[in-house]
């Protein structure tokens, strides 16, 4: 077994950066893991890898790409839209094409289950498996999860401004969510994310 192999991709609003756990004979099949979000992909790098070894050793190609904003690919997490991810993921998709895959499977991984709207394998490329691995469903949820850490940690420091935020999220007679999401740049365990169009 040989790498992983870093590469760096060009994506549709910056560049990708790539590890590549290359078969070592032709590939025939490819997986494309579609990561995690925010704190819980850092919290998997290693399983992930591990993952991909143990497909790589049963000669399986595997890519595993951070999206625009995350990891060590360009931009600002802020930036990035799904939009953007899934033609990123596209893109890498069309990467792993290009090496002669001629199946691709897919691994979601929680939040990278939001990200398979509109994922298809590049023209000559069979559709293979997709698996869900501890799938996330809602994007919202997923969400409301981040926000309850955010004001988890901001409790356990007594910070007015979350618990103000989380009155404003999660007021029942708001009648919404979505209210103070919408309109205001949100910092959660650490990652700075747009409004919610």
């Amino acid at each position: 077994m040989t790498g992983p192999d870093p590469y760096v991709l060009a994506g549709t609003a910056g560049s990708l950066f790539a590890l590549h756990f290359a078969a070592t004979r032709r590939p025939q099949r490819a997986v494309l893991i579609l990561p995690p979000f925010a704190e819980e992909l850092n919290k998997s790098r290693r399983m992930l890898s591990l993952a991909a070894r143990a497909l790589q050793s049963a000669g399986i190609e595997v890519l595993l790409i951070d999206l625009f904003g995350t990891g060590d690919s360009g931009g600002d997490f802020g930036d990035a839209t799904l939009a953007v991810w899934r033609d990123d993921l596209r893109r890498g998709a069309a990467w792993l094409a290009a090496r002669g895959v001629a199946r691709l499977d897919v691994l979601a991984v929680r939040g990278g289950a939001l990200l398979l709207e509109d994922l298809a394998p590049p023209p000559g490329v069979d559709h293979g498996r997709v698996v869900l691995w501890q799938p996330v469903t809602s994007g919202r949820l997923l969400i409301a999860q981040f926000l309850r850490l955010r004001v988890a940690e901001g409790m356990s420091s007594s910070d007015r401004r979350v618990r103000r935020m989380h009155a404003r999220c999660f007021n029942p007679r708001a009648g919404s969510k979505s209210r103070a999401t919408r309109s205001a740049t949100i910092l959660f365990t650490g990652w700075k994310a747009s409004p919610i169009p």
